[in-house]
């Protein structure tokens, strides 16, 4: 039934919710947030993981996803694997090459995912080089970009926001 609400008493409806939320736990939000537009490039060099194993970077992504979607923002949403965290942009059969394991790259699923909600994924090809993989080595749509410092630097000038998760 609130589906079918025009979309702004809609969002009125969503805003009161998140409200009542933060209000039933406690909290008195003072500084709401709610972004129409955002451009977000994460600067992905580290293997960081939640206590449950999940990289960090995907549950920020998680996050920010379920956020924008209420908040209806108009977003790009880049992720730059680089250094350590390369190897996340490996489709199986070179993940298991280079881990000696048999079970493919266990990021590939939330990958996917992540790409079906329009976030893009880049690997850096200086730590391809480094590493001697190719663009063959890589997850579907895993586009490698010329090197992930001058691409960050070029997102920022462009006005992105880099967070580093």
């Amino acid at each position: 039934m609130l589906l079918r609400l025009p979309p702004a008493l809609l969002l009125a409806a969503l805003l009161l919710y998140a409200a009542s939320a933060h209000a039933q736990s406690g909290i008195d939000v003072e500084v709401p947030v709610r972004l129409r537009h955002a451009r977000v490039v994460f600067n992905t060099d580290q293997r960081l993981e939640n206590a449950a194993g999940k990289p960090t970077v995907f549950v920020w992504l998680d996050e920010m996803l379920l956020h924008f979607e209420q908040w209806r923002t108009r977003r790009k949403l880049i992720v730059i694997v680089h250094g350590p965290a390369g190897d996340w942009g490996l489709g199986d059969a070179a993940w298991n090459r280079v881990h000696g394991v048999t079970t493919g790259n266990p990021h590939a699923a939330q990958i996917a995912y992540l790409q079906s909600k329009n976030v893009r994924f880049e690997i850096c090809a200086y730590t391809m080089q480094l590493n001697g993989w190719t663009n063959a080595d890589l997850l579907p749509d895993v586009r490698p970009t010329t090197g992930a410092i001058a691409r960050l630097i070029q997102l920022q000038q462009r006005g992105w926001t880099i967070l580093q998760p």
